[in-house]
C-alpha cells in the first residue's frame, strides 16, 4: 500500500500542472454555470440589466477576429459611429482577447467569448497559484488562495464585463517584480514586462491601475536596487511592454485626441466608489439572500466577511515574520491605496480632493471614468493575504480548520446561476448599402437605450457594415445631434441629417414606428426620398435618395464667435451664425476644417497658430454644438485680438477679442 500511496504522489507531481488547471477548470465552469449549457448560443449577463455591454464586447471580439484574418488592415476604422474616424479606439480594443478567440470563432461567436471567459478565471487562478508559490506557500495553501482569486465577488458581478475578467497579467508581473526584488535576473524583468504588456492587450484599464500598484511597490524595492543586477533586469521591463504596448497605445491616443474626447468631473463622481458601497453585498451572490445588509444602491463592492478575517490574521501573521514583512507590506499598503484611488472624487481631505493630483500627475487618469473598479485589486490583494493565513494554518497540520474556512469562504461567494443573453442571428447584409443606419436611434443615456445598437452590432458582426449606430466608452457629438433629429423620423431635419452624411440604406424595426411615423413613411416613399429595398424579420430597408457627403468646407455662411479662458489656454467657440438651409459634416481625417488663428495683442504680441477643430459634429444653422478649438493663453495682462481665417481659402471667418485682467 505504501508504494502504491508512494506512487501516486509521484504521479501527482509529475501532472500536478494538470490537475491544478482541471480544478480550476471545473470551478470555473461552476461559477459561470449554466454557460457552458449554453455554450455555442448565449453569454452572460453579470449584473448588466440589458445584454449592452456583453454583445458590444462580442463585436469587439469580431472585429479583432476580422482585422486579424486581414493582416489588421484598417484595424482603428471600426464598422461604427460613420463617419468619425479611428472608431475602435474609443473603447477597449482587447486584442490579445481576439487573438485568444479567433481560432475558436469558427464554432461560434458565442463559444469563443464563453471559452475565453473560461480561460480567463482559470488564468487567474493559476497566475495567483504561481504567484504564492514564488512567495514560499505550500501548494495546497497556494491552490486555494488561487480559487479565492478565482471566485472574488467583484468577478461575478461584473461577469458581463469581459475586459474586466482577466487580472492575471497583473498577477504575472507583481510576481516578476517580487522575483527581481528576491532573485535579481533579466528573466524576472522579462516577466514584469510582459505581464504589463498583456493586461494593457486585454484590459487598458487594469493596465492603468497596474502603473499605479507598481508605482506603491516602489519603497519596497529599496534593497534590490543597490545591485546592479537589479537594475539591469529592470531595464528589460519596459522595453519587453513598450514593444507589445506602443503599437496599440500610440495609434489609439491620436485617434482620442483627434476627436478631443475627454472626461467631465460629474462623469469621474459618478463613477467613484462610495464608502457605504464597500458594505454592499452583490446582487450576484448567493449570500445576498440571507446577509441582510441594506442596499444603499451604486456599486456593489463587498469583499465577504470570510475574506476580511482571512486576510486579517494573513496579514498579522505575515508581519510577525521578518522573511514575509516586505510582501505583506506591500500588500498592505497597495490594497490602501487601491480603496483609496477607488474613491475618486468621493474622497476628500478637507477641501482637497487627492484624486485631482492623479488626474494632473499620471498619465490616462485625467479620463478615467470609473475609479470604483479598483476595488477588485483590494479583493485581489485580500485574497492573497488570506493565502498566507491558511499556509500559516496548514503548516502547522490544521488541514480541517483550512479546508473549514475555505468552504465557509466560497459559500460566502459562490454566485447565483448566471443569467444569460441569447446571441442575436446574424443579419443578411447583402441588401444593405453601405453607410447604414439602424432605427429607432438611442435617445437618452445609459445602456439600457443602446440594447438594440448593441443587438444590431453583434449580428453584423461576421458580415461588417458600416453603420452610424455604434457603442462604445467614448461617444461622437454628432451622435447626440442625431438623437434629437431622428426621434421622430421621418422628419425633414432627420433626412437632410442622414443626407448631408451620405447615409444610403435606413433600416427600421417597424414596430417602433407610431401611426403618424408609418403615414410619413409612405408619404416618403411616395415621393421617391425614400425608396423600400426589402425587410428582414421586423426590419424595413429603404434607399435614401440623393444622399452624398457634404464636407463642412462646403458652409459659405457666416460664423459668429466667443472666447473663453482657462489656467492654460483661450478657447475659440464658433457657430453657423448665417442659415442656407443646409447641413453639412465636420470629421477629423475625413473633412476636416482647417483654420489659422492670428493673435495680437500687448507689447506688439502677434502670433499664428495652425488649428483644427476636434470630433464629429453636424454644422448647421440652429446646431447647438459649438466648434472649439484651443490656443495658448498669452502670459501678460492686457487686451488681445483675434481673426480666424481659412486656412485653405485665406477667407477671414471672424474676429473676436478677449481682456486678461490684472491679479
Amino acid at each position: 500500500m505504501t508504494t502504491a500511496v508512494n506512487a501516486g504522489k509521484i504521479g501527482f507531481m509529475r501532472h500536478k500542472n494538470i490537475w491544478i488547471g482541471g480544478v480550476y477548470g471545473a470551478v470555473a465552469t461552476a461559477v459561470t454555470w449554466p454557460t457552458v449549457r449554453h455554450l455555442a448560443a448565449s453569454i452572460p449577463l453579470g449584473s448588466e440589466s440589458t445584454p449592452t455591454v456583453p454583445l458590444f464586447n462580442l463585436w469587439t471580439l469580431g472585429w479583432n477576429v476580422d482585422r486579424l484574418l486581414h493582416g489588421y488592415q484598417g484595424y482603428w476604422n471600426a464598422p461604427i459611429f460613420y463617419p468619425a474616424p479611428g472608431a475602435f479606439a474609443f473603447s477597449e480594443p482587447q486584442p490579445l482577447t481576439g487573438i485568444l478567440a479567433a481560432p475558436l470563432w469558427f464554432i461560434s461567436p458565442a463559444a469563443a467569448y464563453n471559452l475565453v471567459l473560461l480561460l480567463f478565471l482559470v488564468l487567474n487562478a493559476l497566475a495567483a497559484f504561481s504567484l504564492l508559490r514564488h512567495r514560499g506557500l505550500g501548494m495546497i495553501p497556494a491552490l486555494l488562495g488561487g480559487l479565492l482569486v478565482e471566485t472574488l465577488p467583484f468577478l461575478a458581478h461584473e461577469r458581463g464585463v469581459l475586459q474586466l475578467q482577466p487580472v492575471f497579467g497583473v498577477l504575472w508581473a507583481l510576481d516578476g517584480l517580487w522575483l527581481l526584488l528576491e532573485r535579481p535576473r533579466w528573466q524576472s524583468g522579462a516577466q514584469l514586462g510582459w505581464g504589463m504588456a498583456i493586461t494593457f492587450l486585454t484590459s487598458e484599464y487594469y493596465a492603468l491601475f497596474l502603473g499605479l500598484m507598481l508605482l506603491t511597490a516602489v519603497p519596497f524595492l529599496v534593497p534590490a536596487l543597490r545591485q546592479r543586477a537589479a537594475w539591469t533586469a529592470l531595464l528589460a521591463a519596459p522595453a519587453v511592454t513598450m514593444a507589445l504596448v506602443l503599437p496599440v497605445a500610440l495609434p489609439q491616443l491620436a485617434a482620442i485626441q483627434a476627436m478631443g474626447f475627454s472626461r467631465s468631473i460629474e462623469t469621474i463622481t459618478n463613477g467613484s466608489a462610495d464608502l457605504r458601497e464597500y458594505w454592499q453585498v452583490s446582487d450576484q451572490l448567493l449570500s445576498r439572500r440571507w446577509l441582510l445588509l441594506p442596499d444603499v444602491g451604486g456599486q456593489y463592492l463587498f469583499p465577504g466577511f470570510s475574506m476580511l478575517i482571512l486576510a486579517a490574521a494573513g496579514a498579522f501573521i505575515g508581519l510577525k515574520r521578518a522573511r514575509k514583512r516586505r510582501w505583506t507590506g506591500y500588500l498592505l499598503a497597495a490594497a490602501a491605496v487601491a480603496f483609496l484611488v477607488s474613491l475618486g472624487l468621493n474622497f476628500h481631505l478637507g477641501a482637497w480632493q487627492p484624486h485631482l493630483l492623479l488626474r494632473r500627475y499620471l498619465p490616462g487618469f485625467a479620463d478615467l471614468r470609473s475609479p470604483f473598479r479598483l476595488a477588485y485589486f483590494v479583493q485581489i490583494y485580500l485574497a492573497l493575504l488570506g493565502a498566507m493565513g491558511l499556509d500559516w494554518l496548514w503548516r502547522r497540520r490544521r488541514q480541517k480548520a483550512v479546508f473549514l474556512l475555505v468552504g465557509l469562504a466560497l459559500l460566502e461567494l459562490w454566485p447565483l446561476p448566471a443569467r444569460l443573453t441569447a446571441v442575436p442571428p446574424p443579419i443578411n447584409t447583402n441588401a444593405i448599402t453601405a453607410p447604414a443606419i439602424f432605427l429607432p436611434f438611442p435617445n437618452g443615456r445609459g445602456t439600457a437605450v443602446y440594447a438594440d445598437t448593441a443587438v444590431w452590432m453583434a449580428a453584423t458582426v461576421d458580415e461588417p457594415v458600416v453603420l452610424v449606430n455604434g457603442y462604445s466608452g467614448y461617444f461622437p457629438r454628432l451622435q447626440s445631434q442625431l438623437k434629437r433629429l431622428l426621434a421622430d423620423f421621418p422628419s425633414p431635419g432627420g433626412l437632410a441629417a442622414l443626407r448631408a452624411m451620405g447615409v444610403q440604406t435606413v433600416i427600421i424595426r417597424e414596430d417602433w414606428l407610431s401611426e403618424a411615423q408609418r403615414a410619413r413613411l409612405a408619404d416618403s416613399a411616395a415621393a421617391g426620398d425614400l425608396q423600400p429595398v426589402g425587410r428582414q424579420n421586423d426590419l424595413a430597408l429603404y434607399r435614401l435618395t440623393d444622399s452624398q457627403l457634404r464636407p463642412a468646407q462646403a458652409y459659405s455662411g457666416g460664423w459668429a464667435w466667443q472666447t473663453s479662458l482657462t489656467e492654460t489656454a483661450v478657447r475659440l467657440e464658433g457657430y453657423a451664425a448665417v442659415p442656407d438651409s443646409q447641413m453639412y459634416v465636420l470629421s477629423p481625417q475625413i473633412a476636416p476644417l482647417k483654420w489659422r488663428v492670428r493673435l495680437s495683442g500687448s507689447n506688439n504680441l502677434e502670433q499664428v497658430f495652425d488649428v483644427s477643430p476636434a470630433n464629429t459634429t453636424l454644422l448647421y444653422h440652429g446646431s447647438d454644438r459649438w466648434l472649439r478649438v484651443e490656443i495658448p493663453r498669452p502670459q501678460a495682462p492686457g487686451d488681445y485680438a483675434i481673426a480666424i481665417q481659412n486656412l485653405e481659402t485665406g477667407q477671414t471667418l471672424g474676429q473676436t477679442a478677449f481682456t486678461i485682467p490684472l491679479e
